[in-house]
């Protein structure tokens, strides 16, 4: 890695953060103010630094022995003793000077002999950008102060019930249209079928009481003129003539009852399975139209987050480490998420 692409690593850290080391945006929620940018730029900085140095832990390469004064002899010489404590700090020679024993002494401030090229460079790099995400922080948490997020969920409900309502109504009418018509038509079928038996069973009881009667007439006109009306014959053919019509009077209101009943009973059913079909078909479909309200609500809350976050997003500005490309990008999720 050279250093132009140490440079742009150190821009695109805050980029991967917000991303989550995707190459492509996530349209996810923005990290909180929590974030440090200072340990990815560290660590990329370190990672130069082994490479300027063979892989060495420490910094770039320092004299075992004491720095001497730059060429031309213009600077200053450090003291001449070793430090004996740590971060031991001493004045010597017009400037300030701090070591630890075994390591020599560091000049301190402007011009740092110590200051190894790879702390330099990230000196250099970490501090405009840090600013630069401290900036960003400070302005996402204004707009959070100035808009704080809350979802009326009760709103939301209702505006999802004013326009989802009016087709489950429809529906559930459409559908209690067919079931009340099927209960009528079953009632007035019933109604007309047993008025008719009525009428078929009186006709034929008339009918079979005239015949047994004119059955008996014969019989005794036939008894009179042999003689034997007032005989004994005569009374058990007369007898057992009106026995049968009695019997086929009963046959025929027994078939009438049988008929009424098995029309009752048809009727009975078909009301039967038709609450069912109903209290089927209700059932199903309040719970289709729970389920819509509340995917409804659900898409309302995401779109909601996804407008907030958006204009979040351009509130806040340019994201630091981002290309305007990536940033376009994003902002493109967010409003995919909406439309």
């Amino acid at each position: 890695m050279n250093l132009l692409d140490s440079l742009k690593s150190a821009g695109q850290w805050v980029w991967g953060k917000i991303t989550g080391g995707n190459q492509e945006p996530v349209v996810s929620p923005i990290p909180s103010s929590g974030t440090q940018a200072s340990p990815g730029i560290r660590t990329m900085m370190t990672d130069y630094q082994n490479q300027m140095t063979g892989g060495n832990k420490g910094t770039l390469p320092q004299p075992s022995t004491q720095p001497s004064a730059p060429s031309g002899g213009g600077g200053p010489t450090p003291p001449p003793y070793a430090p004996n404590v740590v971060n031991q700090t001493v004045s010597y020679n017009g400037a300030t000077w701090k070591g630890n024993p075994g390591t020599g002494w560091t000049q301190q401030g402007e011009g740092s002999q110590g200051e190894s090229f790879a702390d330099s460079i990230l000196k250099a790099v970490a501090d405009p950008l840090q600013a630069e995400i401290e900036s960003w922080w400070k302005r996402l948490d204004e707009y959070d102060k100035n808009n704080p997020f809350a979802f009326d969920e009760a709103l939301a409900k209702a505006s999802s019930q004013e326009r989802l309502n009016p087709y489950y109504d429809a529906t559930m009418n459409e559908f209690m249209t067919g079931i009340r018509r099927s209960s009528s038509r079953s009632v007035e079928d019933m109604t007309r079928t047993i008025g008719e038996l009525n009428v078929d069973a009186s006709k034929l009881s008339d009918k079979e009481r005239l015949a047994t009667q004119e059955a008996i007439r014969s019989s005794e006109e036939g008894y009179a003129g042999s003689g034997l009306f007032f005989s004994g014959q005569r009374q058990r053919a007369t007898g057992l003539q009106e026995v049968q019509g009695q019997q086929t009077q009963e046959g025929i209101q027994t078939n009438l009852e049988r008929g009424v009943a098995g029309q009752a009973r048809g009727n009975t059913r078909l009301q039967e399975d038709l609450a069912l079909q109903q209290a089927r078909q209700t059932r199903l479909t309040e719970a289709e139209r729970m389920t819509s309200i509340e995917t409804d609500i659900a898409k309302q809350k995401k779109e909601s987050a996804l407008q907030r976050g958006l204009e979040r997003l351009q509130f806040a500005g340019k994201i630091p480490g981002a290309s305007p490309a990536n940033q376009l990008s994003l902002e493109n999720q967010f409003m995919s998420g909406l439309y």
